[in-house]
């Protein structure tokens, strides 16, 4: 089986920290030898041993050698647009990081008219659409993107949840969706106990939906002795050292080298973890993930992707007037070993939920199970392509038809050019050829 694996890649520091490339990172080594595969970036750099491509090649391997599935990646992030943008122009298997995204997407899809476009390949009777017509997003919803994508992953199981009682009609006569979440390596230790001062590790922003007020605020009242590691982005620093002034908190270091390894590294350093976040965007994973196969008491909101957790693996905290107040609470019951924690039980969870072999496996899977209803959905979207192009190419003749009639050449004292079809013969048809479009 050939899969054209449209992803960010772990290159270079600028993709540390962004889900597609983590996910990458850690399924590929354990696939490479299942499937055929060729990687798609936005990049003319290699990545290890892999057959990697500039992400503008995929149509020309998939001429010379054809695809069975096509696999991207999106994630809200502008490393990640070019996914956004192919996973419209040869639909397959889109594993959602995100399915909220702050922005419309990249220019070339803005004025999409991918309502038409689907009902179009459904059969529905109407015109191609006009080329000066508006096409406007309702939402930060990736209702387009949903509904281009035949089979459906989703790293956050709210929004799989979102995605699903949305009913998006679907180029496919059958669609299917599934939670596949974010791998995590078993290779770090359970953290033992430890005497003395606590050591406090966060993870999020400065901004409001992580709760770092929250925290902090909490932390303020506490009269226990405690330390607080916070992993923050390097452009986020300045704010988050004047949030940490403005509590007065005096024991804390700040890691602004940002990203899964980091955070992985940094379990081993303290004995709680936090990850608080009241957001319909991002979610807490993989580094939550990371914490829980420590063995850590994790707090998270009780909200979004955390809700469905077990409440035996994690220390819900309602978001509100007295967040701050539950936040100090917890950290003093757990500082005073006042409530149980089994370490065991927290890993056990995370290792039946994270386990990187099998996650490849159930990707591979999928793979394979919807194998023949892609192949048949992307001959019927060649042929739609066709007709696309067929559509195409009448229009750009009658505009350059239009043209051939209505220029004068004062030079060379004609009123008409040789015949109405000399632009588009001439100028137009040895351009498309070029292009791929005759």
């Amino acid at each position: 089986m050939r899969v054209a694996w449209f992803s960010a890649l772990p290159i270079s520091e600028a993709y540390s920290d962004l889900r597609s490339a983590y996910f990458s990172k850690h399924v590929l080594p354990l696939i490479k030898d299942k499937v055929e595969l060729e990687l798609f970036h936005n990049s003319f750099e290699p990545y290890e041993d892999y057959s990697c491509h500039h992400y503008l090649a995929a149509f020309k391997r998939h001429e010379e050698k054809p695809f069975d599935v096509f696999f991207y990646q999106l994630e809200d992030s502008p490393l990640c647009q070019f996914a956004r943008v192919h996973a419209l122009l040869k639909p397959g298997v889109v594993y959602f990081h995100d399915f909220v995204f702050t922005s419309f997407g990249p220019e070339p899809i803005l004025n999409s008219p991918w309502k038409i476009i689907q009902g179009k390949f459904a059969g529905v009777d109407v015109a191609w659409p006009k080329r000066d017509q508006k096409h406007y997003q309702d939402g930060p919803l990736a209702k387009r993107e949903g509904t281009f994508a035949p089979i459906a992953l989703f790293s956050n199981p709210a929004q799989h949840t979102q995605f699903k009682d949305l009913h998006l009609d679907s180029l496919a006569d059958t669609s299917s969706s599934y939670f596949l979440p974010l791998p995590v390596s078993q290779d770090g230790k359970l953290v033992a106990p430890r005497m003395g001062k606590v050591r406090i590790g966060f993870c999020g922003s400065p901004r409001i939906e992580h709760r770092a007020h929250k925290l902090l605020s909490a932390l303020s009242q506490m009269h226990e002795d405690c330390e607080l590691m916070w992993m923050v982005r390097d452009k986020d620093r300045s704010h988050a050292e004047n949030l940490v002034a403005e509590f007065d908190i005096g024991a804390v270091s700040m890691v602004t080298d940002y990203g899964p390894a980091v955070w992985q590294d940094l379990t081993q350093s303290f004995d709680i973890a936090v990850h608080l976040a009241f957001s319909v965007y991002e979610q807490n994973d993989p580094y939550l993930g990371m914490s829980l196969m420590a063995g850590l008491p994790c707090l998270v909101t009780d909200f979004g992707p955390s809700q469905a957790l077990p409440d035996n693996v994690v220390f819900k905290i309602q978001p509100g007037d007295s967040e701050a107040f539950q936040i100090q609470r917890v950290l003093e019951a757990l500082n005073a070993r006042q409530v149980a924690w089994n370490s065991q039980a927290a890993r056990a969870f995370a290792v039946e939920r994270y386990h990187v072999a099998a996650i490849s496996h159930d990707l591979v899977s999928t793979f394979e199970r919807h194998e023949s209803d892609l192949r048949t959905l992307s001959l019927k979207w060649t042929e739609f392509e066709q007709s696309a192009k067929a559509e195409l190419l009448r229009e750009a003749r009658a505009v350059a038809n239009a043209e051939s009639s209505g220029i004068r050449y004062k030079n060379l004292n004609i009123n008409r050019l040789p015949d109405d079809n000399f632009v588009f013969n001439q100028i137009c048809e040895p351009v498309f050829k070029e292009l791929g479009w005759l």
